[in-house]
């Protein structure tokens, strides 16, 4: 129960709104990163774009594994170590100040196959360059940031909502599922709900959809409690 609430209560305080839109990535987060690293490197930004490179797909990777998978170890440790004791956008700026510390590595990518090769295995980055940008972000934008002070978790026997529930139960449009994770995940509805319609026929209703015309409001519709088994941008505990 300790261990719950301690993943919890860095839910609740460092992920602040990464579980926004769930099951859909979070536009809120990756567009804030994306504003970032436009701020800082817009060299970078422009590079990006130029690839065809989406804010998810260099997002999502290093949030899903929260570092694990960019750092080495003991810069990982470093690098948590600072995320819990400082405010409560640092783990977030530091998605962002990670791509700008590392700007020639990324730079030097000639396609998005190259940039999604990279971003998957450990990447020789000074950890201290890394906190001390995060830092001097946070310095500058604390007067954008919408991330609350840190909280305790409610005390009783239910804890605080991640997702933003007027998101969740907007009605869906292809506008709202344009970038490559959020498609995925849609494809992904669809083949539980080829599998599992007979079985759980209240459970969600996705008809044929992403024909690539017009809303899709009227034939896609998520329901409050839908059990949905696959990963978006989100934690890999």
């Amino acid at each position: 129960m300790v261990a719950f609430e301690v993943v919890a209560t860095i839910l609740v305080n460092y992920c602040q709104m990464w579980f926004n839109e769930f099951p859909l990535v979070s536009q809120d987060i990756t567009s804030y990163i994306e504003y970032v690293v436009k701020r800082f490197d817009l060299d970078l930004w422009n590079h990006f774009n130029k690839l065809g490179i989406h804010n998810t797909t260099y997002v999502c990777p290093v949030m899903e594994t929260l570092f694990a998978e960019v750092l080495v170890e003991n810069d990982w440790l470093v690098l948590w170590d600072n995320v819990l004791t400082s405010k409560t956008d640092f783990l977030t700026l530091a998605v962002a100040a990670f791509y700008v510390v590392n700007k020639n590595l990324f730079l030097s990518c000639k396609s998005k196959k190259e940039f999604e090769f990279r971003i998957h295995n450990p990447v020789s980055t000074s950890i201290k360059i890394l906190i001390n940008k995060t830092r001097e972000m946070a310095q500058n934008l604390k007067f954008k940031s919408n991330f609350h002070d840190f909280t305790s978790l409610i005390k009783g026997n239910t804890y605080q909502i991640l997702i933003d529930p007027m998101k969740v139960n907007k009605v869906l449009t292809l506008e709202s599922i344009s970038n490559s994770e959020n498609a995925s995940v849609i494809k992904k509805i669809m083949e539980i709900n080829d599998t599992s319609l007979e079985e759980e026929p209240d459970s969600i209703n996705v008809p044929d959809i992403m024909n690539g015309q017009g809303s899709i409001s009227d034939n896609l519709v998520l329901s409050p409690g839908t059990p949905l088994n696959f990963n978006t941008c989100l934690i890999k505990m």
